[in-house]
């Protein structure tokens, strides 16, 4: 460990409010993760976004019994989702630097540009990788030097830093992407040093040039009962990780809702083609199978469903965003618009669990009707759309709806 990193974790551990035993878990867990992770790959930049105290708290929660949980001395306001931030359109922004010429992280998934002199933007796999840290771990920092990406959304944060980054995985630990069958643990980073040593041996090549059947046969996914043959093709999946493009929401939303049990209005669903926007699409879907199962469950009189996109994109508007709604016609709610599972109170019911998968990725409401005051009442709920989201959900009346609408609104 170099000196700075030293000084670094001697100034953590001497803040003083932390107690003794949060102190012996904050060794323990550093130890744990120097151990995890071999020497080149602990630098400052990736140590200090891992150890603060806001990550500490999340890493801790996640190895430690519930009973033992680090907080602040005398804290009595900690958040039911630690120091998450909802933050949709900073995701979008960030999303954005893949597709962007002004950032390494574009040639992540595309070619990479020639200078005048018909030699590469980047003179080698270091020096690339080391652009790419810079716009991931460093420019994305804020003022009190905690990775946004991060504390806006953890999975997304880490499912990038995977395919980036990582080096190594332990025997039951997932990749960075699932494609039917296939676990993709192939990166820039992994297995360690392939894609350096390869890129040295062929300086005049780029990453995508790299021939996957120089790697050990388990590696190479299987895509449409096709090997991939390439690494660009590696890149090329990642994308879709990142990003609905073409038809892509078309079809996975067709595919996810589809069932003989109710009926899809086609006309409206073919709203979605051609829809495409930036988000972590793999907790999108994820999200999507929790309104499907919820869908199912009013079933008993309601059977259509209407699925469409609203798209608001127009110049003069000053947030452009598309609106992908669901909704279960005549199928309302009826409950006390104060209810439990509606107020996401003692972390019971769907709705909850559909909220966390999209924090800072969309905004997220429900329409149905209520009852409000002792009278049955139309309403919208929103649970995802300021930055805290801790917050008591938010209701407001509306003139009318057609049923149970879910909404998930993406900024573009």
């Amino acid at each position: 460990m170099s000196t700075s990193n030293y000084k670094f974790i001697t100034a953590l551990l001497n803040d003083p409010k932390l107690t003794a035993s949060d102190r012996d878990r904050i060794i323990l867990l550093i130890g744990r993760e120097l151990e995890r992770k071999n020497k080149e790959f602990v630098t400052e930049d990736r140590l200090k976004d891992f150890v603060t105290m806001e990550k500490l708290e999340e890493i801790i929660a996640s190895h430690c019994s519930s009973d033992a949980k680090i907080g602040h001395a005398n804290s009595g306001n900690k958040k039911d989702l630690g120091s998450t931030i909802h933050a949709p359109q900073e995701i979008v922004n960030f999303l954005k630097l893949f597709s962007s010429s002004s950032s390494a992280l574009k040639y992540t998934t595309h070619t990479w540009d020639k200078t005048s002199d018909g030699s590469f933007a980047y003179s080698s796999y270091d020096d690339f990788m080391k652009q790419c840290e810079e716009d991931f771990y460093v420019k994305q920092r804020d003022v009190d030097k905690n990775n946004r990406i991060y504390k806006c959304n953890q999975s997304l944060y880490y499912m990038i830093q995977n395919f980036l980054f990582r080096k190594e995985y332990k025997a039951n630990q997932k990749g960075w992407g699932i494609y039917g069958k296939n676990d993709i643990k192939l990166g820039y980073s992994y297995p360690p040093n392939a894609l350096k040593k390869w890129m040295d041996e062929n300086p005049d090549k780029q990453p995508g040039a790299m021939p996957l059947s120089i790697l050990p046969e388990e590696l190479r996914p299987i895509v449409n009962k096709k090997v991939l043959g390439y690494f660009e093709e590696i890149g090329l999946l990642f994308k879709k990780e990142i990003q609905f493009r073409g038809n892509d929401l078309y079809n996975d939303v067709k595919r996810i809702f589809a069932s003989a049990d109710y009926e899809i209005n086609a006309q409206k669903l073919e709203t979605l083609q051609g829809v495409e926007f930036y988000t972590c699409t793999r907790q999108f879907k994820s999200a999507l199978y929790l309104v499907k199962d919820n869908i199912l469950a009013r079933l008993s009189e309601h059977n259509r469903v209407d699925i469409y996109a609203e798209i608001h994109d127009e110049g003069n508007e000053a947030e452009k965003f598309v609106d992908i709604c669901i909704d279960q016609l005549g199928s309302f709610s009826d409950k006390n618009v104060k209810d439990d599972k509606l107020m996401l109170k003692g972390n019971i019911g769907q709705i909850g669990d559909i909220k966390k998968k999209l924090v800072s990725l969309c905004d997220f409401f429900i329409e149905s009707r209520f009852k409000i005051k002792g009278k049955k009442d139309f309403a919208r709920i929103d649970y995802l759309k300021d930055a805290d989201i801790s917050k008591e959900p938010e209701i407001t009346k509306i003139k009318n709806c057609d049923g149970f609408k879910y909404c998930f609104r993406f900024y573009l």
